[in-house]
């Protein structure tokens, strides 16, 4: 159907606008707007975008791979029909929707049709979702499972996937690095599952919880037998957990200039003043005030 405006392809469809009008359009959008929906609605726009000087980035790939979030079965439909198959769009987009598909619920469906290369990268965000069918369809598959596979279900409080994983025959392995990523997240719950199942644990975590704020954290450790590290109180003074601080030290944590270190760097003034006033030592060599 021809207009005197312009040609259209077909019925419902809009004359094709010249790349001078889009270049006014998008150079009318705010600096940091993102561009990477924009750029994945036609070649046509995907080069505009890369070429405006200044745009933000249209690498789709590293932007959905980073993006810990899951999306609804038709999103997913929808991006990989909008990706599939095309030889025009930045490396790695394909990979990174087949990530989300497999770390989202209903993604199954997605990830089989993607073609993606079986990675532990796929079983990490399948475990990361708690997307215990995925994983099945990964492992019998083929696919590549490590250590990482259970720091990651850990770190995102998925017993589930972990009662899965640990199941297998020979058990997806887990290790100190495991029960780190749980505490760092401050999920005892799933510290208490991993101790079940004989998962190791050890003073270290107390470090990064305690850099975290995660007071729950430090009770199971040391209910559990685990000594103080002596980086808890300067981790904690970095982060401006103050009620953390307090417990440590009335439980026998060391303190030292560190402590005082951390809080002035990181602005935590009422840490540091609550420091001084019980005896923290300001400089290296300093004795602590009785």
């Amino acid at each position: 159907m021809a207009t005197s405006k312009g040609k259209r392809k077909r019925d419902g469809e809009a004359p094709r606008l010249p790349d001078d009008a889009w270049r006014r359009i998008l150079g009318d959008l705010p600096a940091d707007y993102p561009l990477h929906s924009v750029a994945m609605v036609s070649k046509q726009l995907l080069r505009i975008a890369r070429e405006m000087e200044g745009a933000a980035q249209t690498d789709l790939g590293p932007l959905l791979s980073m993006t810990s979030v899951t999306f609804s079965a038709s999103f997913l439909d929808w991006l990989h029909l909008c990706v599939c198959g095309r030889d025009d769009l930045d490396e790695g987009v394909q990979e990174a929707v087949a990530i989300l598909a497999a770390r989202s619920p209903g993604g199954l469906d997605v990830l089989r049709r993607s073609g993606a290369t079986l990675s532990q990268e796929l079983a990490a965000a399948a475990a990361e979702g708690g997307q215990v069918e995925t994983l099945q369809w990964l492992r019998g598959r083929g696919c590549p499972f490590d250590e990482s596979v259970c720091a990651t279900a850990a770190e995102h409080g998925r017993i589930d996937a972990l009662e899965w994983l640990r199941s297998q025959d020979p058990p997806v392995p887990f290790n100190r690095w495991t029960t780190h990523a749980a505490a760092l997240k401050g999920r005892v719950d799933t510290l208490e599952w991993l101790a079940s199942k004989g998962c190791p644990y050890d003073s270290w975590m107390l470090r990064g919880a305690a850099r975290e704020g995660h007071l729950g954290v430090l009770k199971w450790g040391r209910s559990r037998g685990l000594h103080w590290h002596d980086d808890v109180i300067p981790m904690a003074s970095a982060g401006g957990h103050l009620e953390l601080i307090k417990w440590a030290s009335s439980q026998g944590c060391p303190m030292d200039y560190r402590a005082c270190r951390e809080a002035a760097e990181n602005g935590k003034l009422e840490v540091l003043n609550w420091l001084k006033e019980n005896g923290c030592p300001a400089f290296p060599g300093e004795e602590p005030e009785e």
